[in-house]
């Protein structure tokens, strides 16, 4: 993270850097079916476990608070399954001791939660329940994969999901959030991986949780708005800023977008911010400010080269495409031919 902390600074962007940390020796994590048929009793170390609470003791240090506070820290474990004890209550210590949230992902995969099982008896809520880990400062990413007790305990807790809803449906599965959301966690909707169109999100959001409510009158639940607010307030409390951000009010940080309303496929509409959750683009969006100061105005980002970014990033990926294409024909899931 700190070696790109500088550059995503210098965006403009509010940022919450979170340095992500493992302490197992011997699980590689995230875990996969393959990882888990040839599991082993994890091994932690505390050399890992010390090297990492520093790097976010560093981390924090040099950019907690920078730029005016634009600029977050909060510590993270990466995963239950490469995570000891002890490293869950120092992350858990570290942001008590400094009033920060903290992170993990928490049940994205089957072969996650039953590596858990296997290897500490419980599954991860269980898991991360019994060393004192679950609580409001916490949002956990994902959670796709949680049973009635799970839901419980992270709805008692007061643990935030973030729903990556796009990335959810991409891996063929949708989390819980009706039943999480009535058990008592907050909802923040979240992008990921190949999934980074918050307009996406939102809608996908919004179909998965409608179907999997099974409501006597479909449909109804949630509503745009409601999806609205998971991607703004949601989001704002996720990073323990309500306060100052995730809606637009006298005394709150001036972060918003302009939209373009008079496009093709938002006319007519009777609520803009129902057209705009079911048909709304990327680009629709006209201008974007963050803490008062324009970074994109008229469709023009101010604070990056934006072609030469993206043809740096073209020219990287061609290249790394190349050399898995030289290791050899690659095989397309579910279909025989190869690519």
């Amino acid at each position: 993270m700190s070696r790109s902390a500088a550059a995503l600074a210098q965006t403009g962007l509010r940022c919450v850097f979170a340095e992500s940390v493992r302490d197992s020796e011997n699980v590689a994590g995230p875990m996969s079916p393959e990882g888990l048929a040839r599991s082993e009793t994890p091994r932690f170390s505390p050399r890992l476990r010390d090297q990492g609470m520093q790097r976010i003791n560093e981390l924090f240090t040099t950019w907690h608070g920078a730029k005016q506070g634009r600029i977050s820290v909060f510590p993270a474990a990466a995963l239950a399954e490469t995570a000891s004890p002890e490293l869950l209550q120092a992350i858990r210590a570290f942001a008590e001791k400094h009033d920060l949230g903290y992170t993990i992902h928490l049940s994205q995969s089957r072969a996650e939660v039953d590596f858990m099982v296997r290897h500490h008896g419980v599954r991860p809520p269980a898991f991360l329940a019994k060393h004192g880990f679950l609580g409001p400062r916490l949002f956990a990413a994902h959670c796709r994969y949680v049973d009635n007790a799970d839901i419980a305990l992270l709805g008692k807790s007061g643990t935030i999901i973030s729903h990556q809803a796009a990335m959810a449906a991409n891996r063929g599965v949708i989390p819980p959030i009706a039943a999480l959301r009535a058990a008592g966690c907050p909802i923040a909707n979240g992008t990921d991986n190949n999934t980074n169109d918050l307009f996406e999100v939102m809608r996908v959001a919004l179909l998965t949780e409608r179907i999997s409510r099974n409501d006597p009158n479909p449909g109804l639940r949630p509503q745009p708005e409601d999806m609205l607010e998971d991607a703004t307030l949601g989001g704002a409390r996720a990073v323990r800023q309500a306060k100052l951000l995730g809606s637009l009010e006298v005394g709150k940080k001036a972060d918003l977008i302009v939209l373009d309303t008079q496009r093709a496929h938002l006319v007519p509409a009777g609520r803009i911010v129902s057209a705009w959750i079911h048909n709304g683009q990327p680009s629709d969006i006209e201008s974007t400010m963050v803490d008062g100061q324009f970074i994109m105005r008229n469709r023009k980002v101010l604070t990056m080269d934006e072609d030469s970014i993206i043809a740096e990033a073209d020219k990287v990926g061609r290249r790394i495409w190349r050399q898995v294409q030289a290791a050899g024909p690659v095989a397309v899931p579910g279909r025989s031919r190869q690519q």
